[in-house]
């Protein structure tokens, strides 16, 4: 999808823990489903996921982000 919504884009993610620029871990997991969000607690999200990372690199790419 990021390859789709910014072209020649080069990324990957490698063996090992995500960190943030603070050092903080991540931890690593599957595929996310807000499934059970939905259900529970009757969420729906505001925007598709591929409309908002759209936004989101429009935003970025004009210094908002």
């Amino acid at each position: 999808m990021i390859r789709e919504l910014v072209p020649g884009t080069d990324i990957s993610i490698g063996p090992g823990p995500y960190r943030f620029v603070d050092g903080t871990e991540a931890v690593r997991k599957g595929a996310l489903d807000n499934t059970r969000a939905r259900i529970e607690l009757a969420y729906q999200p505001r925007f598709p996921i591929k409309k908002g990372l759209a936004a989101y690199i429009e935003a970025t790419r004009a210094g908002r982000g």
